[in-house]
């Protein structure tokens, strides 16, 4: 019941005017079909310190939290999908948005994702640092 989307999804860049600067096929990064059940505000913030807007998007993984990629808005316009080596997505229970949310920051290098795992029966927190490249999970 409701409002659904499901299917291609393209993210664009636009100006004012509404022309389009620069678009990325989520299909590249996504291997499944993407469902919105509503309308939602992009979440940005830099994460890495390199002066680019970073965001995320995502979808719905279970009653425990959904899963997000990591994208960044180049000056240049581009749109690029940040690499979290190791891992092709963030599974996040402690969200401030349902299809885009805000990571929390430790840094200004680097983020921290809680989230639930039933298997242990507790709330995990993962860190992760920028390296110049990529971020990378901090070992505890």
């Amino acid at each position: 019941m409701g409002t659904i989307w499901e299917g291609h999804f393209v993210l664009e860049l636009s100006d004012q005017s509404g022309n389009v600067i620069s678009k990325m096929d989520l299909d590249r990064v996504y291997n499944e079909h993407l469902i919105f059940n509503s309308s939602f505000q992009i979440q940005f913030d830099d994460y890495n310190d390199d002066g680019d807007i970073d965001f995320t998007i995502g979808q719905h993984a279970s009653s425990n939290g959904k899963v997000y990629k990591l994208f960044t808005l180049r000056k240049d316009g581009s749109i690029e999908e940040l690499t979290v080596k190791g891992y092709s997505s963030l599974f996040v229970s402690n969200t401030t948005g349902f299809y885009s949310t805000k990571l929390t920051k430790v840094d200004n290098v680097s983020f921290k994702i809680e989230y639930y795992d039933n298997s242990k029966g507790e709330n995990i927190e993962e860190v992760f640092r920028w390296d110049g490249e990529a971020f990378v999970r901090v070992e505890n």
